[in-house]
């Protein structure tokens, strides 16, 4: 188990059956709560993906209805291995450290390490799946919204000059797309008409969001890119650190100090590129937004500084 075996039996401190026990039982947890994790999603993709295409509601009430009871299986998961990993790591890590196992401690790095390592075996590994399997479920809705935006545009253009005023049969022109039944005054007679925008322009305003993410994706994915980079370097320095202090040799163990430098730099290069990458892909999303339904500006834009204020951005 890694730092583990460096010790001589004798060495070691009386807590250290405790903390090795903990940590490979946690471990084996993580692997069945990951199994279960795919067990349930394999499962259910397939099942959701066939009722979003099949359901004749427009609304998808029944999909959405599967796939929040999916969603709120694999938030409970996630609760369940956040209590656990609080309670058999975060909880002895501390009776352990108040104890007197504190920095300038022979065996802190024993503590230490049990700590990180549990850390990363969650935050690294078990985590990042759970986020591509979360987005796995939300894609069962994926369909192309440009398509079905361009039928709207479409579907306008061919009925704009074609409504009529119900009093005088003076044509009246639809200025723009309406998302719900709006009255409209005929410039001949000045009597008001009602017009009901179809099936399929009212829909706009449900999808336009999910359109205006689809055309901004690419921004949203190089925020993931520089979360997963952070993550990757953040492994090979825990790992050089472990290396550097084991490694008896001067001269290696300053070379592998120069190499955690290094990704030091990397790392917190990609750390800082994240608020500018949130904002660049917030701005964006709303921009998209406003332009497939501009009847909501004044609200998106309150929504959107909203969202910039969050600490991370909102897919």
């Amino acid at each position: 188990m890694g730092f583990f075996s460096s010790k001589k039996e004798d060495k070691l401190p009386e807590w250290y059956a405790q903390v090795k026990e903990n940590q490979e039982r946690f471990f084996v947890f993580l692997d069945k709560m990951e199994n279960k994790m795919m067990e349930l999603c394999e499962a259910s993709i397939p099942e959701l993906t066939e009722l979003y295409k099949n359901d004749p509601d427009i609304f998808h009430r029944e999909y959405g209805r599967l796939k929040a009871g999916v969603l709120g299986q694999l938030e409970q998961i996630r609760e369940k291995v956040d209590d656990v990993h609080e309670e058999k790591i975060l909880d002895l890590y501390s009776e352990i450290n108040h104890s007197g196992v504190r920095a300038t401690h022979p065996h802190y790095g024993l503590l230490n390490d049990f700590r990180n390592q549990c850390g990363d075996r969650y935050r690294q590994q078990f985590e990042v799946k759970l986020e591509e399997w979360t987005d796995k479920i939300n894609e069962t809705s994926a369909e192309d919204l440009e398509i079905k935006y361009q039928n709207v545009l479409k579907e306008y253009d061919a009925i704009k000059d074609k409504f009529t005023c119900k009093q005088c049969g003076s044509p009246i022109t639809i200025e723009k797309i309406f998302l719900i039944e709006t009255f409209v005054n005929c410039p001949s007679c000045n009597t008001q008409n009602t017009f009901s925008p179809s099936t399929q322009a009212q829909m706009l305003q449900h999808f336009a969001q999910d359109l205006a993410r689809q055309r901004t994706a690419s921004l949203y994915q190089a925020i993931r890119n520089a979360e997963q980079k952070e993550r990757d370097l953040y492994q090979k320095m825990h790992e050089l650190k472990l290396k550097i202090t084991f490694e008896k040799d001067k001269k290696l163990a300053a070379q592998y100090q120069q190499q955690r430098d290094a990704f030091e730099k990397e790392r917190q290069e990609a750390i800082d590129s994240l608020p500018v990458l949130s904002e660049q892909y917030t701005r964006a999303k709303y921009a998209e937004w406003i332009k497939i339904v501009p009847d909501f500006k004044e609200h998106l834009l309150t929504r959107m500084e909203n969202d910039l204020g969050a600490v991370s951005p909102r897919w």
